[in-house]
């Protein structure tokens, strides 16, 4: 994604549509950007994804999503302890992954997300 796009995203993201909450770090939300996409998260939950095409994707987290059925074969949570299990040869337990916060989660789910793609 080409600097000047970059720019843009970030005045029209650095403040959460939400909330108003206009910081990231420290828990309070977070920016992400490579060649393919650009993701404002924030505290409340709000996020946007901004693909290099044009596509704009908004959603708000919920960790009460975590037991429903992301597919006709799992849930989330099955999604995230298989995928941590078959890249990292570990597994997350039940306990770890109701003890993350919203952000965190979000985080979680798109990076384990992104390396299904890869």
């Amino acid at each position: 994604m080409n600097v000047d796009k970059i720019i843009k995203l970030n005045n029209k993201y650095g403040i959460c549509s939400k909330c108003g909450n206009k910081y990231i770090g420290n828990g309070q939300g977070g920016i992400y950007n490579d060649e393919y996409k650009f993701v404002r998260w924030c505290k409340c939950g709000f996020k946007v994804t901004v693909f290099e095409d044009g596509k704009e994707i908004t959603e708000r987290t919920n960790i009460s999503q975590l037991d429903k059925k992301v597919n006709e074969d799992e849930t989330l949570r099955d999604f995230i302890k298989t995928s941590h299990k078959e890249f990292y040869e570990t597994e997350l337990t039940d306990e770890y992954i109701d003890s993350l916060d919203e952000i965190k989660l979000s985080i979680l789910v798109d990076y384990l997300d992104d390396l299904w793609l890869k």
